[in-house]
């Protein structure tokens, strides 16, 4: 198993998108993602939050700029930095992460679990072949 390729998704040119670790590359969004996940998971656990109207605004606050990073980053490669990749799957690990908490309190079918699910699910698969490309030439 090559596991430069579990730690990071990416290959080729998408390795611009890593930290690198002496030969390793760290998906540079998913090193924040999956920290904050797993953090902000356990610390619903601990210091437990009930659900409130309040959930889906502040899901999407937190889940937003990844997506839109995601999206400016697929039409145009060269676009973010780094840490900017990181600090967006910060957010969405803490998003996603009241996202999972939500689904097992409040249920499946809250609204405030299934719409960011929802959300993310068609932002992935949409945004990149909507976004604008830059013309030729034009950095961003």
């Amino acid at each position: 198993m090559n596991l430069s390729l579990a730690l990071s998704h990416h290959t080729g040119a998408g390795l611009s998108r890593c930290f690198r670790v002496g030969s390793l590359h760290l998906c540079a969004r998913c090193s924040g993602l999956w920290p904050a996940l797993i953090l902000g998971t356990l610390g619903q656990k601990l210091w437990p939050w009930p659900p409130s109207r309040l959930d889906v605004p502040i899901e999407l606050a937190l889940i937003l700029p990844a997506l839109w990073d995601y999206a400016r980053s697929a039409a145009a490669p060269q676009a973010g930095t780094n840490l900017g990749r990181m600090a967006t799957g910060v957010l969405l690990g803490l998003g996603l992460a009241r996202v999972a908490v939500l689904g097992r309190v409040a249920g499946y079918t809250n609204p405030a679990f299934a719409f960011p699910i929802l959300l993310c699910l068609c932002w992935v698969v949409f945004a990149p072949r909507w976004w604008p490309r830059p013309p030729d030439g034009a950095s961003s």
